[in-house]
């Protein structure tokens, strides 16, 4: 009887246990994975504003050569 007893206490427990690391373990997936996905997308906006830097530093020079001649 008492045996029963310690195992109605303690599986509910190693459920709870269970559950709560299954969460946690997709709640840090998540955090993590949305934290790389705002990373790479600060790097591909980088990479945009140094290209259209560039571009419009090209066009400025051509410009400038053109006013020379």
């Amino acid at each position: 009887m008492a045996l029963l007893r310690g195992i109605l206490i303690l599986w509910p427990i190693r459920e709870s246990v269970l559950l709560l690391h299954i969460i946690s373990k997709r709640f840090l997936y998540k955090k993590y994975d949305q934290l790389f996905v705002t990373w790479l997308m600060q790097k591909i906006q980088a990479e945009f504003t140094d290209i259209e830097k560039s571009g419009a530093a090209r066009i400025n020079e051509m410009f400038s050569i053109a006013r020379r001649n």
